[in-house]
């Protein structure tokens, strides 16, 4: 997925089923997770709403 969308691992990671809409054929990039330092994997939302992305499905 990750190719054909041009996602980024920390978008892909951070994916959850609400953020799929199957009928507009979208998913939207709210999230994002990555890995922090001492800890395991945190996921959080994108800060600034201009950054949360809607990307077509084929």
């Amino acid at each position: 997925m990750a190719v054909t969308t041009g996602m980024r691992q920390g978008e892909l990671l951070g994916l959850n089923w609400d953020d799929i809409d199957l009928d507009e054929k979208t998913l939207r990039a709210r999230r994002s997770t990555g890995r922090v330092e001492g800890a395991s994997y945190l996921s959080c939302r994108l800060f600034v709403a201009c950054f949360a992305r809607v990307i077509r499905l084929l």
